[in-house]
């Protein structure tokens, strides 16, 4: 997915991103994530990669929205998501973080879940 992404940006961010993940995959971890500005997050784990757009729309503070990720992310590999639903429900985290002032947006299971499926567009 690359909404509002140029083309040449997508590949560039991807490639740049995508070869970090890969140097820092091959240090230990199973999963990486990185941030690619503008562009979204991408996040890698042996055999699969991810980059996702910054999802959402009418952000009004960033504010916790690194926070509401890495914990979003941390918990549903926790509770024993694969890594690209993972990666979805960080993303959403963040995105519905950032709508709101203070970054305190009340992520409950069944917000998170619906944002995700709305994302996704399923």
């Amino acid at each position: 997915m690359r909404t509002g992404v140029s083309r040449e940006a997508w590949r560039t961010s991807w490639w740049s991103g995508r070869s970090a993940g890969t140097e820092l995959l091959n240090a230990g971890p199973r999963l990486v994530a990185l941030g690619a500005g503008e562009h979204g997050d991408l996040v890698a784990w042996p055999g699969g990669e991810l980059l996702l757009p910054l999802l959402g729309e009418d952000p009004v503070e960033p504010t916790g929205a690194g926070d509401a990720y890495v914990a979003a992310l941390t918990t549903a590999l926790l509770d024993g998501a694969d890594d690209a639903d993972a990666a979805w429900a960080a993303s959403a985290a963040a995105a519905l973080t950032v709508r709101h002032p203070g970054g305190r947006p009340g992520l409950s299971r069944e917000a998170l879940a619906s944002a995700v499926r709305r994302f996704r567009g399923a």
